[in-house]
């Protein structure tokens, strides 16, 4: 079983999917992960949308461990430490870039082209 990763800096991305909190944690979901994978189906059965929520979008991109993972998921705390309990996640010092700091920096690049 190949685990999700997460961990870096908090940002706010939207409600998380559980509904109870703001997903601001970063996750990186391994390529592998699909509806017929093993742990999409433990997902499925124990009724756990783990980094499913709003900002929820497929983009691949490097990770701490190496390539293999899709990145732009995000959940609360409390979903993260449910997925570490499950055995479907584990903590690392950072995922990779974040969508907000992606898109900050492209809107930084836009800025100095138009307004020099």
């Amino acid at each position: 079983m190949k685990k999700a990763l997460f961990g870096g800096q908090d940002e706010d991305y939207g409600p998380c999917a559980c509904g109870k909190f703001r997903a601001t944690v970063p996750i990186a979901i391994p390529e592998s992960w699909d509806d017929a994978s093993e742990e999409m189906q433990m997902l499925e059965s124990n009724n756990f949308p783990f980094a499913m929520g709003y900002d929820y979008r497929r983009i691949f991109g490097p990770v701490s461990d190496g390539g293999g993972y899709l990145l732009n998921f995000s959940s609360c705390h409390d979903c993260c430490k449910r997925a570490v309990e499950m055995g479907l996640a584990e903590e690392v010092e950072d995922v990779g870039v974040s969508s907000n700091c992606l898109i900050e920096s492209i809107l930084n690049k836009v800025g100095e082209k138009l307004f020099g």
